[in-house]
């Protein structure tokens, strides 16, 4: 019964975060027209949630109390360091979206460990709730060690672009190009991680 429900609960909270990201990249609507013309009729202050699509209106705040919630079992060290890795690796999600992501391989990983396991007919005994513990450790820390892989690699692109953006400086240079505006200008031609950066540097 309680395989059946943390499996359950795992499924919908996958379609939850699948439905979610499809929603959130959906264009207009008439749903949505329709909720904009209403609130031309209403004061300013009782619009603002009605305009707000619906991800961020219900679903986000539920992903992120999760997140809070599970950030709080963690140790504040741990949580700065996935901030850290996260701005390293280019924000490839929130701190909230990327705690919910460990929250959900976390159940995942091991609901399916004792999936194969009732399947094969196993007790549960002393080696099972190791295995166990093993796979909720894995669970846990799949996302980290992508995360820390993504920064590694992000990292080494950076590195191999700077001889090409030293040359494009060089050059940008010597054609006239104050140092900001040939900086500005491989920020624009030089694709990647380092010209991203470079861009977001410019524009703080």
């Amino acid at each position: 019964m309680a395989l059946a429900t943390i499996a359950a609960l795992t499924a919908f909270l996958g379609v939850l975060m699948i439905t979610m990201s499809l929603a959130s990249r959906r264009r207009d609507n008439p749903l949505s027209a329709r909720v904009r013309n209403l609130a031309a009729y209403m004061p300013e202050d009782e619009t603002t949630d009605l305009t707000r699509p619906f991800a961020q209106r219900i679903v986000w705040p539920i992903f992120e109390g999760i997140a809070n919630a599970f950030a709080k079992l963690l140790p504040s060290t741990f949580v700065d360091r996935i901030r850290y890795l996260l701005t390293l690796a280019g924000n490839p999600f929130s701190l909230s979206g990327f705690l919910f992501l460990m929250a959900v391989t976390g159940l995942a990983v091991p609901a399916l460990f004792l999936s194969l396991m009732l399947l094969a007919g196993s007790g549960i005994g002393a080696m099972q709730i190791l295995g166990l513990l093993a796979f909720v450790a894995a669970g846990l820390y799949a996302p980290y060690f992508w995360l820390a892989k993504r920064v590694g690699r992000r990292q080494n692109e950076i590195l191999k672009s700077l001889p090409n953006a030293l040359d494009l400086i060089t050059t940008c240079v010597e054609a006239g190009l104050g140092l900001d505006s040939a900086f500005a200008k491989v920020a624009e031609r030089l694709p990647g991680p380092f010209g991203d950066e470079l861009a977001h540097a410019l524009r703080d």
